[in-house]
């Protein structure tokens, strides 16, 4: 993610005339990348953190059963993000 911001912050500052306005493009397209990532991170942490054993059990069969292109699909969105792709 600070690879991506880094990144993400020198094109704005690249392409924004002002400090202001390449502060808010760079907000604006990082919000919705960031906020998805740390939504996620806190749902994998919550879960793996149950105590319950009923809970727990419940937890390790619905990872089980979750199909392997899910899983996938999930990773290839964390993984790869088009630091080049600007917003409109």
């Amino acid at each position: 993610m600070a690879i991506e911001s880094a990144y993400v912050l020198a094109r704005c500052l690249a392409t924004e005339e002002e400090l202001s306005a390449a502060l808010y493009t760079y907000e604006r397209e990082r919000r919705p990348r960031t906020a998805w990532v740390t939504n996620q991170s806190w749902q994998i942490g919550r879960a793996g953190q149950l105590e319950n054993g009923l809970a727990c059990r419940l937890r390790d069969m619905l990872v089980a059963l979750t199909p392997a292109s899910v899983v996938k699909a999930r990773l290839a969105k964390a993984a790869a993000y088009n630091v080049t792709a600007s917003l409109s």
